[in-house]
């Protein structure tokens, strides 16, 4: 392995199963940084997932929010994360999937490895359950866990965010989601969140005029089009059409 990466383990199933139990039980171990050990907790196999080995030294431990209500280190860092992580084999390198990301094994294996310093800094030990572990059974993983996890929201939000278009500033998106941790969460648990194409027009429309970046608005609208969706064929449109739709409905929210 070359020294400039590290690849990503992958734990086994049971335990990540047998680790949230004890959390649950006795949460107090997560004060303690050198708590865990992990000899012979991994599945078989190698991910051939990487990360830069100077992505842990890289990362925003500066915690709140600039005076445009953003926050910054989350948005640095998951423009750090997705740009430093990436599936590699037999010399042939590439992002990894959606797919590859919803692997909760290895999202909970950085929780309690490399990531540790920054879990403590950025969640302390609130909601261990939901930061730390994706809970559910193998193969019942819902997308919010994926968005709540203290490290695999990092990923995720950078690439639902992504906007390839914009080849200067790809990721000016993630101000605006991330201009509230509650109206993001508002919009990324929402089925849509899943269509970039209607998720890039709501944003675009928030980013074009401050008084829709209101948080009331904002959710507000988020949840118009989140009823709309149900009425209508809304991600059938064009972006443009959708820009002008959502428009609408962030116009009706501000009444």
């Amino acid at each position: 392995m070359n020294m400039n990466k590290i690849e990503v383990k992958a734990f086994k199933f049971r335990y990540c199963e047998d680790l949230l139990e004890k959390a649950l039980i006795d949460s107090s171990q997560y004060e303690n940084p050198d708590y865990f050990k992990f000899d012979n907790e991994f599945a078989e196999g190698k991910t051939c997932i990487f990360f830069n080995e100077n992505l842990i030294d890289s990362l925003d431990l500066r915690l709140g929010y600039n005076e445009k209500g953003v926050n910054e280190c989350d948005v640095n860092n998951a423009i750090l994360l997705y740009q430093n992580i990436f599936y590699e084999l037999d010399g042939i390198k590439r992002p990894i999937t959606p797919f590859e990301a919803s692997d909760k094994r290895l999202w909970t294996y950085l929780a309690h490895s490399y990531f540790y310093k920054y879990m403590q800094k950025r969640w302390q030990t609130g909601d261990i359950k939901k930061r730390y572990f994706m809970p559910g059974k193998r193969h019942q993983l819902r997308f919010e866990y994926l968005v709540r996890h203290g490290v695999a929201r990092l990923w995720w939000m950078a690439y639902l965010c992504e906007d390839k278009i914009n080849q200067k500033n790809p990721f000016h998106l993630l101000p605006i989601l991330l201009n509230s941790t509650d109206v993001a969460l508002q919009i990324l648990e929402r089925k849509w969140s899943h269509n970039r194409k209607l998720l890039h027009s709501h944003l675009k429309v928030i980013e074009g005029n401050v008084k829709y970046q209101k948080a009331e608005v904002h959710r507000d609208t988020v949840k118009r089009i989140l009823a709309n969706t149900g009425t209508s064929e809304l991600t059938m449109l064009t972006q443009k059409e959708l820009m002008y739709e959502i428009t609408n409905l962030a116009e009706t929210s501000l009444k």
